[in-house]
């Protein structure tokens, strides 16, 4: 099945097409793991509003998530977090992954 856009309608059916965790054994794990968007909401959040925030965390959190998902990880993220916390996490980025695929989704 190919994905001409990424929305709130077919986001989990693409979740589950990229999801690749061989350690998951149920559903509950793959639910668990997309939680990690929620989270890493959360702790740019956290960052834009001034508040103590810890970088290393933001990033291990991205690279899970990258793990999980591979290349799929981007959209992904440009479908879940608004844009303060993209631009956020942009500006905590040094690897600028993300910018590299802005263009290949539409933001819905």
């Amino acid at each position: 099945m190919k994905f001409t856009e990424l929305n709130e309608n077919n986001f989990l059916l693409f979740a589950i097409k990229n999801y690749e965790n061989p350690q998951a054994l149920t559903e509950n794990d793959f639910y668990e793991d997309l939680k990690r968007f929620k989270y890493l909401k959360r702790l740019v959040n956290k960052h834009l509003n001034g508040s103590d925030y810890n970088v290393d965390l933001i990033l291990n959190n991205v690279i899970i998530l990258y793990n999980l998902f591979g290349d799929a990880t981007p959209p992904m993220l440009f479908n879940k977090l608004p844009a303060a916390c993209l631009s956020g996490l942009m500006a905590l980025s040094a690897s600028g992954f993300l910018r590299s695929t802005a263009t290949c989704f539409t933001l819905s």
